[in-house]
């Protein structure tokens, strides 16, 4: 096989490889469908205080932090960070694929002990 032969076969398997890893057709088409699909595909990845990416594993902030930033949305790294960022809108008007802040499991603390995102219309 000649070496241009075998460059444009090389070419091909990755461009089958790639597709085939990262499908595009299965990736919703809207916006909060897509956030919610890239979410999910993190279910089972371990829990690491700090962490971010799929690699190491995430925490609740480190797993939001990475969906958004896979869609090109800049957010906040940490929960504390979240309670000034973006539009507060009551819990009967979120939105699948919003974030939703959690207040810490202290009662007598205010500041924002968790994130995520919501899945799915209530």
């Amino acid at each position: 096989m000649s070496k241009k032969m075998l460059f444009i076969f090389a070419l091909v398997l990755l461009y089958w490889l790639w597709n085939k890893s990262c499908s595009i057709e299965s990736m919703p088409k809207n916006q909060q469908d897509k956030i919610v699909y890239i979410a999910k595909k993190q279910l089972g990845r371990p829990y690491v205080y700090g962490g971010h990416n799929p690699k190491k594993g995430f925490d609740c902030s480190g797993l939001v932090y990475y969906t958004f930033q896979e869609m090109d949305i800049s957010v906040p790294r940490v929960s504390r960070d979240f309670v000034n960022f973006g539009t507060a809108v009551p819990l009967s008007e979120a939105e699948k694929g919003d974030i939703i802040i959690f207040k810490d499991t202290d009662p007598k603390k205010k500041q924002a002990g968790h994130v995520g995102i919501i899945i799915s219309e209530y």
